[in-house]
């Protein structure tokens, strides 16, 4: 039950903001902005590489610049939107638009590659906050009528923001190479004005009503400290760098992969864990947890089950992101501009999917559409799992994951839509951080197991298949050249079996995740409902 000051703020806000949609519009361009600079160094990786003086023997290094943004953004969900509820989800989001500003300055700033990689991380950590946030405020802005469809277009505008960040990227730096400006650091200096104006017009709004109640300070760095060394756990080489390590080139057979496990990535995993247990005990005896432990009772369960739903989500999501360049790399040959784009004719369409499954929230109950998401997700996966060696133009492969991104975009509305209005208002931020939360973590556990799993199957399936590198002592020309040809077609083959048994799997967790979906429903109860009407 919320306090008699929390609904005198609530009345007080809805009295002063007249036109709801102007700090949502806001919001939306900064969660766009947020979101680009996940994926917009992607395009910069070799230019970095090449001005940080970065040997060629060490490009993986540069990839901690992609890693250093998902750790910081794992570790500042929970804790900025426990923040924003208590401190006012305006004030917060004005922060988080500030730290990312001053993580982009840092950035553009660099001088080494370690620099660069810590100013990602700050640079993310208060863009991981601005999607929670923004869309918490919608709870407060919009009657329970309108808020699954402005969830979902929320949702839309991140996924846009992280579809178009390599093309973002690359045209950035073309005109700051025009421009003969600042090259590959551009693309961190344009984020400045476009904040500071964003900035301005968040000001300009009326302050959000808050939630009453302390911050678990202790709470807050168990559960950041066990998702930090969950994340390095699986970022480092022996878990999902094992995979990076694994030429994709014909002539891969390398024998060193087989040890996926390091003593390091396990010694992070055992750290990881007794965190979570640790965080797990305090919660029960905090004055005012982080995570309340009744957002899981048996009351609660809906809000139990979008978390469930989403973690599942990004379980098979990210076999879909991971799979498809790859495939495209060792199986068709083509280059990694190619897997992109392929990867785009399914990212493309979960803007589409999210949009499509707000509108349908506002009078489908969120069950139905989150069934039907999962149902057409786990069909573009069944089509997907059928691949072959020359499918890159099929209307199959085209069909198959057009169906894959709109299953997962239609998703996006009813399971945040739940969470809110299961966890109340007060915890309109917490809520917001915690399905995004338990989607990325989803996404790296996931992304470790099938390392492991599609490494051992193409280990031993190779085995039997030594490289043929060297030609024969006697062996003609064309001989070494069939040699070559037949380990090409089995390297190849065995490849397409690891995508394709990987697309197997993550449609059968759809399938499983359906068990989950059909607890998500409308709070009849909910406090997440008054306010104008859109």
């Amino acid at each position: 039950m919320v306090s008699d000051q929390w609904q005198s703020e609530i009345q007080n806000s809805k009295t002063k903001i007249q036109n709801p949609t102007f700090p949502v519009v806001v919001a939306g361009l900064a969660i766009f902005l947020t979101a680009l600079d996940q994926t917009v160094v992607v395009t910069a990786l070799w230019p970095i590489s090449t001005d940080l003086q970065i040997p060629v023997t060490e490009l993986d290094r540069a990839a901690w610049v992609v890693t250093a943004y998902l750790l910081g953004y794992t570790v500042a969900l929970p804790l900025m939107g426990r923040v924003a509820d208590v401190y006012g989800q305006r004030t917060i989001f004005l922060v988080a638009l500030g730290i990312f500003t001053l993580g982009s300055v840092l950035c553009a700033l660099s001088p080494s590659l370690e620099w660069l990689i810590g100013a990602r991380f700050l640079q993310a950590m208060g863009g991981g906050a601005v999607l929670p946030v923004g869309m918490a405020m919608v709870s407060h802005l919009f009657s329970d009528k309108r808020i699954p469809f402005m969830l979902g277009l929320l949702a839309a505008i991140a996924e846009a923001g992280g579809v178009i960040g390599p093309l973002w990227g690359a045209m950035v730096m073309k005109m700051g190479g025009f421009l003969d400006i600042v090259g590959w650091r551009w693309i961190f200096w344009v984020n400045v004005p476009l904040c500071l104006l964003l900035g301005f017009l968040m000001l300009r709004m009326p302050a959000l009503p808050r939630y009453p109640g302390k911050i678990d300070w202790p709470g807050a760095l168990l559960l950041g400290g066990a998702l930090f060394a969950l994340s390095l756990a699986l970022s480092t080489p022996g878990s999902v760098g094992a995979w990076a390590g694994l030429d994709t080139q014909p002539g891969a057979n390398n024998p060193d992969t087989a040890n996926l496990v390091t003593p390091l990535s396990a010694g992070l995993f055992v750290v990881a864990l007794l965190l979570l247990f640790a965080f797990a005990w305090w919660q029960r005896h905090a004055s005012d947890p982080l995570l309340p432990p009744t957002l899981f009772s048996t009351q609660k369960w809906p809000f139990v089950a979008a978390n469930l739903t989403n973690f599942l989500v990004g379980a098979a999501l990210i076999i879909t992101m991971v799979n498809t360049p790859l495939y495209v790399v060792s199986v068709l040959d083509g280059t990694t501009e190619q897997g992109g784009l392929m990867l785009l004719r399914m990212t493309a369409f979960i803007p589409v999917g999210a949009v499509l499954g707000g509108m349908l929230g506002t009078r489908t109950p969120y069950r139905w559409i989150g069934m039907v998401g999962l149902l057409v997700t786990a069909a573009g996966f069944w089509l997907m799992a059928g691949w072959t060696t020359g499918s890159a133009d099929y209307p199959q492969t085209w069909l198959g994951l057009a169906l894959n991104g709109t299953g997962f975009g239609l998703l996006l509305a009813p399971v945040t839509a739940t969470a809110l209005q299961w966890a109340g208002r007060g915890h309109a931020a917490l809520s917001a951080a915690s399905v995004n939360l338990s989607r990325m973590v989803g996404m790296m556990l996931s992304l470790s197991a099938l390392t492991v799993v599609g490494l051992r199957h193409f280990q031993s399936r190779m085995a039997s298949h030594p490289a043929v590198i060297f030609a024969n002592p006697g062996e003609t020309a064309e001989a070494f050249a069939a040699r070559q040809a037949e380990y090409t077609a089995i390297y190849k083959a065995v490849s397409l079996e690891v995508f394709t048994g990987g697309f197997f799997i993550a449609g059968l967790i759809c399938l499983l995740a359906i068990t989950v979906v059909i607890w998500l429903k409308r709070n009849p109860a909910s406090d997440v409902e008054a306010g104008p009407v859109f």
